[in-house]
């Protein structure tokens, strides 16, 4: 009797320990978070970096010679879901190659304020999922300005002058984001840069000029 006692506490203690062992596994299963699915969505943010242009026709230092080594120029932009966005875009090259100028240039740019602008895109994961690549769809960046000259004279009024500074894609760069690193690198160029509208249009001498741009997301974004 002892015996089928003592077999039957042994039974009951191992159906006991077996549904513990149970209910543990299904607590870990419970605690497995869920991870959502990488999407194109990880580069959407802000981005702060620098700025390249690369131009056949560079500006001029102070002692007259060309500047032939490009600069890089601080730039941040916002990207959202299908837009990157700056709202200080740099122009002085553009505006150099109208005025020839680089004191009536200043003059301009400090009168024009803060340029945005932005370009299109669409993008896609690579098959690695480490990083998106996507396309770009520039448009036409239009100004307006008025070139310094002496002051008019009284009654004379002074017609500002409409820009239309037409941009393309760099088709051979694969604009990129890298996932792990956060950098953001995309090219756009600057083909030809046109005076005034409609019929009365004139066409600038203009070397095609390229935006290269190297940011990262800005601190504190994800």
């Amino acid at each position: 009797m002892k015996e089928s006692f003592a077999f039957k506490n042994l039974f009951v203690s191992a159906v006991v320990l077996s549904c513990s062992l149970g209910f543990t596994s299904c607590s870990d299963d419970d605690e497995i978070q869920f991870v959502p699915p990488i999407t194109p969505q990880v580069m959407y943010g802000g981005f702060d970096g620098k700025m390249i242009t690369i131009s056949a026709n560079p500006l001029k230092t102070e002692n007259g010679d060309q500047d032939d080594s490009p600069v890089g120029i601080d730039i941040s932009a916002k990207v959202d879901n299908d837009t990157v966005y700056f709202d200080k875009f740099p122009i002085k090259d553009i505006v150099f190659s109208i005025i020839k100028d680089e004191e009536k240039t200043n003059q301009i740019l400090e009168a024009i304020g803060d340029v945005k602008y932005k370009v299109g895109y669409e993008a896609r994961l690579n098959a690695a999922k480490d990083s998106v690549r996507f396309t770009l769809d520039p448009k036409s960046l239009n100004l307006e300005f008025a070139i310094p000259e002496p002051a008019p004279k009284e009654g004379e009024e002074v017609t500002p002058i409409k820009v239309e500074v037409k941009i393309s894609a760099v088709e051979e760069f694969v604009n990129s984001y890298e996932l792990s690193s956060t950098n953001m690198k995309f090219k756009f160029r600057a083909d030809e840069v046109i005076l005034g509208e409609g019929e009365k249009t004139i066409p600038v001498e203009f070397a095609p000029t390229v935006f290269d741009f190297d940011m990262k997301k800005a601190k504190g974004e994800k």
